[in-house]
């Protein structure tokens, strides 16, 4: 996918269509983003969906306040690129951010390996953060 619009819209799809559990990685967090998740991310809270979010430890303390309310929270000091996964089968990776255009290129796939294999990497990272 190309544009952010287009990569907001299938994450907005994707946060939708989530029922379990739904992990997420973002290198840089974007205002766009998060006026975008709160909604549908308060939903999932109400929903008992579990919501695991990791940030750079860079990351504004009022983002990781909104995040916080409504999802884990952890910091890492580095973060090489980022994404999200929904379910453990549909995975959007993130894979472009220009300053003045967002978010520019990312790939959305439901590829039972690629989805594991960003499972597996989500976990490891996971583990080697600190609660926000």
């Amino acid at each position: 996918m190309r544009g952010q619009s287009n990569i907001l819209d299938r994450i907005k799809e994707t946060l939708g269509r989530t029922r379990r559990e739904l992990l997420i990685a973002m290198p840089v967090v974007p205002e766009a983003v998060i006026s975008i998740a709160t909604p549908l991310l308060s939903l999932m809270k109400s929903q008992g969906i579990k919501v695991a979010i990791m940030v750079p430890s860079i990351t504004g303390k009022d983002a990781i306040r909104k995040l916080k309310g409504l999802s884990e929270v952890r910091v890492r000091e580095q973060m090489f690129g980022g994404g999200l996964i929904s379910d453990s089968n549909e995975i959007i990776i993130l894979l472009g951010e220009e300053p003045e255009k967002g978010l520019t290129l990312a790939i959305s796939s439901e590829h039972a390996g690629l989805v594991r294999f960003g499972k597996s990497y989500f976990e490891f990272l996971w583990e080697n953060s600190k609660p926000a």
